[in-house]
């Protein structure tokens, strides 16, 4: 599963493009299908985990990660913007 940061990570992007598409695609992914959600009052270990091993952003408080379908979707959505430039 990727994250944001990941997905940053993967296409040399700034911090936030990743979340900034996941806003923009919207309904077109689907929360148990296209990624889930980690609440940090319920999942606060695994949390503390991927912040450990660097997975995600330092300051994340919930977290959102993408199953092999959502990777497909922000990819799509990421390379756009790799190759527009345009990293806002």
């Amino acid at each position: 599963m990727e994250s944001f940061r990941t997905l940053d990570q993967r296409f040399g992007l700034l911090k936030g493009t990743a979340f900034r598409a996941f806003k923009r695609l919207g309904p077109a992914l689907r929360e148990g299908e296209d990624f889930i959600r980690l609440e940090a009052g319920n999942c606060r270990d695994a949390i503390a985990e991927l912040r450990a091993s660097e997975r995600i952003y330092r300051s994340s408080v919930n977290v959102v990660l993408f199953t092999a379908s959502g990777v497909a979707h922000m990819e799509m959505a990421l390379t756009s913007v790799s190759h527009s430039g345009d990293a806002s």
